[in-house]
């Protein structure tokens, strides 16, 4: 039986790999797990079907590269998502396995942000962790009332996250 409190993830596919050749890579400090159960709960309370996700920890220079590439911005960044199959697709045709997109992190730029911001590096990843799967759904900031939206989700979704005690 399903704890309505705690949903049920196994379904909802997420993938963590580490690219970041640094050797002070802090990514051993990410609990894996919890992380792909954020995504998950992301997913599940946004209303979504089972459909995979990527998280990828990538370095500061690989991050720069993408961002200029993908965003026309010379410079490093947090995170940024890359939205692949939707929901929509997913729903439509769930006998097939659906990739609802890619969410790359930079723990170098993300621990500065964090120290700036009196946070630990845990509770910033996973705010962008989420703050990037509700981009794959989506949500957007560009507009002042599209910002407001989707920043108090994120802060609705880790609360609802952090009240729960999820331990996947």
């Amino acid at each position: 039986m399903t704890n309505p409190d705690h949903p049920d993830l196994s379904n909802h596919i997420a993938l963590i790999t580490a690219v970041d050749s640094r050797e002070d890579d802090i990514t051993h400090h990410v609990d894996d797990a919890r992380l792909c159960a954020l995504v998950g709960f992301v997913l599940v309370r946004e209303g979504v079907v089972p459909m995979g996700v990527t998280l990828t920890f990538v370095d500061l220079d690989s991050m720069h590269a993408l961002n200029r590439e993908h965003m026309d911005t010379d410079r490093p960044t947090d995170v940024l998502a890359f939205p692949l199959d939707s929901p929509d697709q997913a729903a439509a045709d769930p006998a097939h396995p659906h990739l609802l997109g890619d969410i790359v992190l930079a723990p170098h730029y993300i621990a500065d942000q964090a120290s700036r911001h009196n946070k630990s590096l845990e509770d910033e990843i996973a705010m962008l962790t989420v703050h990037g799967a509700l981009h794959l759904l989506g949500y957007d900031h560009a507009e002042e009332e599209e910002r407001k939206v989707m920043f108090a989700l994120t802060d609705h979704l880790l609360t609802e996250w952090e009240a729960m005690a999820w331990t996947p």
